[in-house]
């Protein structure tokens, strides 16, 4: 009976930690044959989430660097604890506007207090996340109206692309809502720098060029590429053209402090 109870408690222990670490379920029944095809995969999805989390840390005010990290860790967490095997985990573009906005109204952009709160703001978010988890109540989103969904997701998409905007002609930002920061843009329309709406203009012609005719080619990627050596050819960065720069290898600094 002893040994019974003992192998019953172990299949017990085994099968909740299973359920909680899925990772232990596929691992052992993975196979070489595989191996290729998912380092195929992985180098496309490098292809596309890297030089969009270098622009998603741009919408959340924080350095390209700190965007780079939003890519590999929540991918290697997921493959632990997750269990769909399409789903893709990464930055997103509502989140980043989200987090740059709150902070925004508490701290100066660039400053090392804004950092610590955009990493506070992360880890309190993945908090409740998981608690809600726990707690199963994905429910409550079925309070939430359609339409007052679609309408928070398109308002979330014009603010983001207001916001982008002033980087696009090269020309001073402004603060408030949409329509101030659009009245800043006009307003400032006379001073766009050319050689910046030029680079701006032929990135997008680029990506819209190869989604209609080479949609298997990283469009992200590509333009980042051929920008970079646009760059490096005509000197646009001496020309004042903004780039992102030199960034140091390694982990970002802490902007913590005691």
């Amino acid at each position: 009976m002893v040994t019974t109870h003992s192998a019953s408690d172990a299949s017990r222990r085994s099968s909740v930690l299973r359920r909680y670490l899925p990772i232990l379920e596929w691992l052992p029944q993975y196979q070489l044959a595989w191996l290729r095809s998912d380092f195929t995969a992985g180098l496309a999805l490098w292809a596309v989430m890297v030089p969009t989390a270098m622009a998603y840390a741009g919408i959340a005010d924080v350095s390209p660097l700190v965007g780079l990290y939003t890519v590999p860790i929540p991918l290697i967490a997921y493959a632990i604890f997750g269990t769909s095997r399409t789903m893709v985990i990464g930055p997103d573009s509502a989140t980043a506007l989200l987090s740059g906005v709150t902070v925004g109204a508490l701290a100066s952009h660039g400053s090392s207090d804004f950092v610590a709160l955009t990493s506070a703001l992360a880890m309190s978010v993945g908090v409740f996340f998981l608690c809600f988890g726990l707690l199963r109540m994905g429910w409550v989103a079925n309070f939430i109206p359609e339409p007052a969904m679609k309408g928070f997701i398109q308002g979330l998409v014009w603010v983001t692309i207001i916001g982008q905007v002033p980087k696009l002609f090269g020309i001073r930002g402004g603060d408030g809502d949409f329509f101030e920061k659009l009245w800043t843009i006009i307003v400032q329309l006379p001073n766009t720098h050319v050689a910046t709406t030029i680079v701006g203009f032929a990135s997008l012609a680029l990506l819209f060029a190869l989604k209609q005719f080479f949609p298997r080619v990283p469009g992200a990627l590509a333009a980042v590429a051929l920008a970079v050596i646009a760059v490096e050819i005509f000197d646009l960065d001496q020309k004042g053209v903004r780039i992102v720069g030199v960034q140091e290898a390694g982990l970002p600094p802490s902007a913590f402090r005691a």
